[in-house]
């Protein structure tokens, strides 16, 4: 019961951020900042550093995780796409400088 409730929760939530998120052209600046290999903690700290957003998440989610860096030139999104690759988390923004940062459910996801 408990997990059907949280499933049911993550879907609500999701169809809101899928709402919300819809903003043509948004996120679209490009971040002349390139970001190394680093552990995935300190990789979001300095892209929200950079970018000014608001990063939502668990901590344990990037416990002993690292993330593989990200090239400069890209915009916000896929600068973040970049630094989440590889570890199964993904992301959503929620409003013009909010992003919430989950365990994907996708198995396809970077």
């Amino acid at each position: 019961m408990k997990r059907a409730r949280r499933q049911a929760l993550r879907e609500l939530v999701s169809g809101v951020f899928a709402t919300v998120f819809c903003v043509p052209g948004a996120h679209a600046e490009r971040l002349a900042t390139a970001f190394a290999s680093q552990p995935l903690a300190d990789a979001l700290d300095a892209f929200a550093k950079a970018t000014g957003y608001q990063l939502v998440y668990r901590a344990e989610l990037t416990v002993g995780m690292t993330s593989k860096g990200a090239d400069g030139g890209l915009s916000a999104q896929e600068t973040l796409r970049q630094l989440l690759r590889g570890t199964g988390l993904t992301f959503q923004f929620i409003n013009e400088r909010t992003v919430v940062i989950y365990r994907s459910t996708d198995p396809a996801a970077p």
